[in-house]
């Protein structure tokens, strides 16, 4: 590519609030203008330099470890805005965790979707010899797992309060990657600062030592892949950290920062292109004369549509972090961080009970998460569970290969036959290579579970008119006890949950029973919620769903809108509706549905009327209303059903002199909507009659036939 004159010191993820990058938008170049006019440096000068690097480094080696890898210490500070661990801003972590990996994955070239790259760039593509490790120590020489949280002194940040962000919580950047994590303002997502050189003229100010680092905003920081994390659509796999430390190390954006052909990111083997690329565009795109690498990671396409590093740009990191010139990077390869002090060897943590899920036919397996924090790799542990103050089972795995240090495994144990209903199973996981722990406060969880077969088949309807005891929907909180209870509202009785406490988050389940798809042609379901944010509650709203009875379940974000003004749901202005299709259950025999809500403290969130389709979906009415009859384009006559309870019944329609047009009856109908074949019908006005369960509802309609 072309040479250009300007290599900026720190660069900038910025994007709309759709989340699509405008470049006039971005206010990097301004900003980058200003940090170097205030330090005195000329920036040709640093890629001067670096080709000078080019030349030399044929002749010397890297300075990576004896295993040929560098190993680079982080430390990820969350700034959070005072909420419990895994909520909002404080993200848990396991998505700090799954955010490593990413960076170790697409630095190395072990992403799984490296076989995505074009086929005109596979040749270029590149793996580094790297290793991101959570910093083992910190800066006092203690033992610590590379996360740092702190409740800031703003809600948001952004590039105007950065000093004062990364003094929240800050780490000795010659000896740690400090990365922050927080609730970045308006469409920022990410920036990072790029290296300087303590070459004569290149040395910068002191002070940048103590803002160097990444930071990222908390929705676009870990991958979905790894969990049910709450992140950004378009920017779910991680790639904007991984674009942010490319920068880190010294790389620019793909297509020179400049808005045509003539500028440069000083890499031989990435083509010129004139712009950045914004979503996730169909291959090739032409630019600049040749193809376009939006595929790169420093371009702006959405997380899904990254997929390389080329040779070059490995070989740019490389010189950055070989030269001892290069300050706060040369020196993170001895950083004292990447070793355990004396004293934590051993150190096993049990991340995660996976099964039993809170709502499963079977629990036959109890699958957990364990992750090796020690010194040592894990050859083997104890495994301790017990289920509802049964006898305690023990059993001591052992691991070949063994598990590496801040590495996650999944074991999966046969459990014995547990009888449907309630249950409650507490794991401990102990003694690390016959060791004992050194941290034994991540050792143990407990989890609650429900085992049912209850099926029924689609449609299904609740309006939760009968005590949660009589009810064919289950409630269960998997890690407290706060459930769902039934309350008084104007729809008589409603499902509603509430959580008081601002010192835990809690999150209740309220699952369908097994439900039977297949033979319908349709899989959906409608409901209705009523909710007011409680303002830092940390409120969320998911929709889970499995295809296997609840072994294993998907997760669907509802965006909560507010729907009421006052603490109590009163009227029909106090709901908000929710229509989701959900393909992936057509045809299926045994599916379940749960509705969960999560907060650390809330206004009450209720939920009624809950519609499960397997039919087309008709028109929504209030349960009051039996059917509503009403014309296709062909002159059909389409009636959609709102019945309380499946049944038998019969539906006719007459004209005014009572001959009968049409008739159908049903086994057991409930909310689909059936057609009934009127044509050739008259203009005129007709009555539609429903019979069931001894009881008659009559509607006119007017039909005017095509």
């Amino acid at each position: 590519m072309k040479p250009f004159a300007t290599f900026y010191a720190v660069l900038v993820f910025l994007f709309f609030n759709n989340k699509i990058f405008a470049q006039d938008k971005c206010g990097t170049v301004p900003y980058m203008q200003q940090l170097y006019q205030q330090h005195k440096i000329d920036p040709l000068q640093v890629e001067n330099w670096i080709a000078k690097k080019r030349l030399q480094q044929k002749n010397s080696p890297n300075q990576k470890n004896q295993n040929g890898v560098y190993q680079i210490p982080v430390v990820v500070h969350v700034i959070h805005k005072g909420e419990p661990v895994g909520t909002g801003v404080n993200i848990s972590d396991e998505q700090i965790l799954s955010q490593i990996d990413v960076l170790n994955k697409d630095f190395r070239r072990e992403n799984l979707d490296a076989n995505l790259t074009p086929s005109i760039f596979q040749p270029f593509a590149a793996a580094m010899s790297i290793e991101f490790i959570l910093a083992r120590q910190d800066p006092d020489g203690l033992f610590s797992d590379g996360i740092v949280r702190k409740q800031g002194t703003r809600s948001v940040w952004g590039f105007t309060t950065e000093a004062e962000l990364k003094s929240q919580s800050f780490w000795p950047s010659e000896d740690y990657l400090n990365i922050w994590v927080t609730d970045l303002a308006g469409t920022l997502l990410g920036f990072a600062q790029f290296p300087f050189t303590t070459l004569p003229g290149l040395e910068g100010e002191p002070n940048i030592a103590a803002t160097d680092g990444v930071v990222i905003d908390y929705e676009v920081f870990g991958s979905i892949d790894d969990g049910p994390f709450i992140l950004d659509p378009q920017f779910n796999k991680g790639r904007t950290t991984t674009h942010e430390v490319g920068h880190y190390f010294g790389l620019r954006h793909i297509w020179g920062d400049d808005d045509g052909c003539t500028e440069s990111d000083y890499v031989d083997d990435t083509p010129n292109q004139g712009s950045d690329t914004s979503g996730c565009p169909v291959h090739p795109q032409s630019s600049c004369g040749g193809v376009k690498m939006f595929q790169n990671y420093m371009d702006y396409t959405d997380d899904e549509c990254m997929n390389l590093f080329t040779a070059g740009q490995v070989e740019r990191m490389q010189i950055i972090l070989d030269d001892e010139t290069v300050p706060r990077r040369n020196s993170l390869l001895t950083s004292p961080g990447l070793e355990f002090p004396p004293g934590f060897t051993n150190d096993v943590s049990l991340r995660e009970i996976v099964n039993p899920t809170p709502v499963t036919c079977i629990a036959d397996e109890l699958k957990i998460k364990i992750q090796n924090r020690g010194a040592d790799p894990l050859t083997s542990c104890q495994i301790t569970y017990q289920i509802d103050n049964q006898n305690p089972i023990t059993i001591v795995p052992t691991f070949n290969p063994a598990i590496n240090t801040s590495e996650v495994r999944e074991l999966i144990i046969s459990l014995n036959t547990i009888q449907d209903g309630a249950h409650t199973i507490e794991v401990n996981v102990d003694l690390p290579n016959g060791n004992a722990d050194n941290a034994p406060s991540n050792n143990t969880l407990v989890k609650n579970f429900i085992i049912n077969n209850t099926q029924e088949k689609a449609p299904l309807n609740e309006r939760f008119t009968s005590d949660f005891a009589s009810l064919k929907w289950l409630n269960v909180n998997p890690t407290g006890n706060l459930s769902w209870q039934s309350v008084n509202t104007n729809y008589e009785t409603s499902a509603f949950y509430s959580n008081t406490t601002s010192t835990s988050q809690s999150t209740a389940w309220l699952v369908s029973p097994v439900i039977d798809f297949s033979t319908g042609l349709n899989a959906a379901i409608r409901f209705q919620y009523s909710f007011l944010d409680a303002q830092n509650g940390n409120e969320k709203f998911n929709l889970y769903y499995s295809d296997d009875c609840g072994l294993a379940y998907q997760s669907v974000l509802i965006d909560l809108t507010n729907s009421r003004t006052s603490t109590v749901a009163s009227t029909i202005e106090d709901w908000e509706e929710q229509l989701i299709e959900l393909p992936a259950l057509i045809g299926v025999e045994k599916a379940r549905i749960a509705l969960a809500y999560s907060s650390n403290v809330s206004n009450g969130f209720y939920i009624d009327n809950i519609q499960i389709y397997d039919e087309a979906i008709g028109i929504k009415l209030e349960p009051e209303i039996a059917f509503l009859a009403y014309p296709d384009n062909d002159g059909n006559i389409n009636v959609t059903l709102n019945l309380p309870d499946k049944n038998p019944g019969l539906i006719e329609v007459f004209d005014l002199m009572g001959r009968s047009i049409a008739s159908q009856s049903y086994d057991d109908a409930l909310n689909q909507t059936i057609t009934l074949s009127t044509k050739p019908i008259s203009f005129g006005i007709y009555i539609v009659r429903l019979q069931s369960t001894g009881k008659q509802y009559t509607q006119r309609i007017l039909i005017n036939p095509r």
